[in-house]
C-alpha cells in the first residue's frame, strides 16, 4: 500500500489516468488479502492455524477501537476506497465537487 502514496500521488498531480490499469488490479488484490485478514482475525476457526504458530498469532488484535476497528479493517477500508475511486475515475464520471 505504501507505493500507492507515491505513484497515485504523482499521477493525481499530473492528471495522468494511464496508471489506472496498473493500480486497479493491485488494489483489488489488496482488498482480497485484507478481507482474508479481517476474516482470519474475527471469525474463530477461519484460516490455517499452522501458519501462525510461531511468534504472535495472526488472529491477535494489536488495537481495537470501537469494538471493530483494527489494522486489517483499516487496510480493507483503505483498499476499498482506493479501488472505488479508481473505478470512478476510470469510468469518466465527473465529481460534483465545486472545485
Amino acid at each position: 500500500m505504501y507505493p500507492f502514496v507515491i505513484t497515485l500521488g504523482i499521477a493525481s498531480f499530473r492528471g495522468d489516468k494511464k496508471i489506472i490499469p496498473y493500480a486497479l488490479p493491485i488494489s483489488l488484490f489488496g482488498t482480497i488479502i485484507a478481507a482474508y485478514h479481517v476474516l482470519e482475525q474475527n471469525v474463530p476457526g477461519f484460516g490455517v492455524p499452522a501458519l501462525c504458530k510461531v511468534g504472535v498469532p495472526c488472529s491477535s488484535k494489536y488495537f481495537n477501537y470501537w469494538g471493530f476497528l483494527s489494522i486489517p479493517v483499516l487496510s480493507l477500508i483503505a483498499y476499498l476506497l482506493i479501488s472505488i475511486l479508481l473505478i470512478i475515475v476510470a469510468s469518466g464520471k465527473k465529481s460534483e465537487l465545486p472545485y
